[in-house]
């Protein structure tokens, strides 16, 4: 194979290995098609760009498990361990970042789809925490590492 040659495994990955993927600019998750609009978007985002993929059918927030409560590889659907993105947000929430911090770090542009993919599941797992909880939309809202966040990035870090 030469250097110009592409592998087609690595073009078309098995839609087991897609759907355990985070959504990003050639990647969009549909649950259902009960809002055609919303396909239609991302179709033609899409086609303006270098193309893509959209799964329909497919829960739009993955779960994020850590390594303690971690299912078997080979259970298709649910993400285990942390993604790229997750640990560079854990890894710059060792100092309290705001959230176009941490969105300039993964380099998404969507609020939205970041909030929803990235740092819910983080919030939820206990990764991460609100400096003022008590008003999650507050423009002086930051998020930090928890304890539980600091063991599972030390963790990444030791792999």
């Amino acid at each position: 194979m030469g250097p110009y040659d592409i592998n087609e495994d690595e073009m078309n990955p098995p839609i087991t290995q897609i759907i355990t993927m985070l959504e990003g600019k050639t990647l969009d998750f549909k649950r259902n098609h009960s809002s055609p609009d919303n396909m239609l978007k991302s179709l033609v985002a899409f086609s303006n760009s270098a193309g893509g993929r959209l799964l329909i059918g497919v829960e739009e927030e993955p779960v994020v498990l850590t390594q303690e409560a971690g299912p078997g590889r080979d259970q298709v659907g649910i993400k285990s361990g942390l993604s790229p993105e997750q640990v560079k947000i854990l890894d710059i929430c060792s100092n309290a970042s705001g959230i176009k911090d941490l969105i300039a770090v993964t380099g998404r542009s969507n609020r939205t789809k970041f909030r929803d993919q990235v740092l819910r599941p983080l919030l939820s797992n206990e990764l991460i925490e609100m400096t003022v909880p008590d008003k999650p939309s507050s423009s002086k809202q930051k998020y930090r590492l928890t304890e539980r966040g600091r063991a599972a990035l030390n963790t990444e870090q030791e792999k």
